[in-house]
């Protein structure tokens, strides 16, 4: 989920939030009941969930979500090891993965998740690992009819969320994810490998850097963009307000 703070200069209307374009949501969720059709108690919020997310109208009129296959199904299925082109392709590749996550990948069909894994490929440190709950948000395979999750900095990691392809026995690659974000396939992310700050540690004292690889640089500038489709959407309505087209309390 991302937030978006929208300032106004006093005496000028604020941009309008951009609607909706496609309907996300199952017939019977409602602002109230967006997580797995269960109330929620959002307080404060509702009013400005009811502003951003599509109403009942807009539902029976906008196209249905984007899926999988809609977003990545014109990739090719092989991917490259190296972040030179495959077929045409720029950033078309993934992490090469051990053995043990090769054999769970294998092991399970478009839209299974760590639950369904035997038990022999499930992790074995932990009760956690036997809580199928908690299984359910690891080692996650995608399904073409499906759609994908929010796109992290952190890369695709195969023990937190879905992202093992759906046909191809693999990550989801770069340029798949930067697809899923809305981003052109002949977007180049530049990136070489370099050393990261990584933050303070205990006492003040500086943590040495971290290396970083180039691919997972390239991730992390995917996961940390926010969408073209939602930038152009928010820059046209900061236009609009600048042009004066937006009423003067449009939240």
């Amino acid at each position: 989920m991302r937030a978006f703070l929208v300032f106004a200069r006093l005496g000028h209307a604020l941009p309008e939030a951009p609607r909706p374009t496609h309907n996300f949501m199952p017939p019977e969720f409602t602002p109230d009941t967006m997580y797995s059709g269960k109330p929620l108690n959002l307080g404060a919020y509702s009013s400005l969930a009811s502003k951003v997310l599509p109403t009942g109208a807009e539902r029976g009129r906008l196209p249905p979500a984007k899926t999988v296959y809609d977003a990545i199904g014109h990739l090719p299925r092989e991917a490259a090891i190296s972040g030179a082109p495959i077929n045409g392709q720029t950033c078309h590749w993934a992490p090469v993965l051990g053995k043990l996550d090769r054999a769970r990948i294998a092991a399970l069909r478009p839209g299974q998740r760590g639950r369904d894994l035997p038990d022999g490929l499930r992790p074995k440190s932990g009760a956690r690992c036997k809580n199928d709950t908690w299984m359910d948000s690891k080692f996650g395979r995608l399904e073409w009819d499906g759609v994908f999750s929010t796109v992290m900095a952190s890369g695709p990691q195969p023990s937190t969320g879905s992202w093992f392809h759906p046909e191809a026995n693999r990550l989801c690659t770069v340029r798949e994810l930067a697809a899923a974000q809305g981003f052109p396939d002949s977007y180049v992310f530049h990136a070489d490998a370099r050393e990261e700050h990584v933050g303070t540690g205990q006492r003040g004292q500086g943590r040495s850097g971290l290396e970083m690889s180039q691919i997972e640089r390239q991730y992390r500038q995917v996961g940390n963009a926010v969408p073209p489709p939602l930038a152009k959407a928010w820059g046209e309505s900061i236009l609009r307000a600048a042009q004066g087209l937006t009423p003067q309390r449009a939240w």
